[in-house]
């Protein structure tokens, strides 16, 4: 718990000098968006918390934060795991990349990008190539876990709409 309020202090920290000193307002958002892919559940959602801050009030970097869950959502359309994939979603690992996607690590990879998802519904056409070139158990998560994000987008969003009249080959199910 002592150990969760240093962390909250830190992205706290890490918050307000991205809105407050814009020469490192790049580099402090690199930072800050690192964790939200953290091991802790508790340091990754105020990771997530604080970054959709920056986001949607401040309205700070918005096209490094969609880059950055696009760039993390895009490592699940390689049958496994990359070393480049670990390094970017999974802290304590070394140097042991595993055989297959598992659920935690397709959710790592996801989280960011289906938080700002209801924020913009334009990012729902980067999942397409995704799913298309997923594993079926990257393709199940991703079904599992799009389900709030695309509620909360409605049906009246233009986006969605269009993918339904352009449904691609391999994207019927999504």
């Amino acid at each position: 718990s002592g150990n969760d309020e240093l962390y909250d202090c830190g992205l706290v920290l890490l918050k307000d000098l991205l809105i407050r000193r814009p020469p490192k307002e790049e580099q402090l958002l690199e930072t800050l968006m690192k964790f939200s892919t953290h091991q802790n559940p508790l340091v990754r959602d105020k990771a997530i918390e604080y970054i959709m801050c920056v986001y949607t009030m401040h309205q700070l970097l918005p096209e490094n934060i969609e880059a950055y869950s696009i760039k993390l959502m895009n490592l699940l359309d390689k049958p496994k795991p990359t070393n480049e994939a670990m390094k970017l979603i999974a802290w304590d690992v070394e140097d042991v990349t595993p055989d297959a996607w598992t659920e935690d690590l397709t959710k790592l990879a996801l989280n960011l990008y289906l938080t700002l998802l209801p924020h913009n519904d334009r990012l729902v056409h980067d999942l397409i190539g995704v799913y298309v070139a997923s594993t079926s158990d990257v393709k199940r998560v991703i079904l599992r876990s799009i389900e709030i994000p695309v509620k909360k987008l409605g049906t009246e969003s233009k986006e969605i709409l269009k993918i339904l009249d352009t449904c691609a080959k391999g994207t019927e199910t999504l």
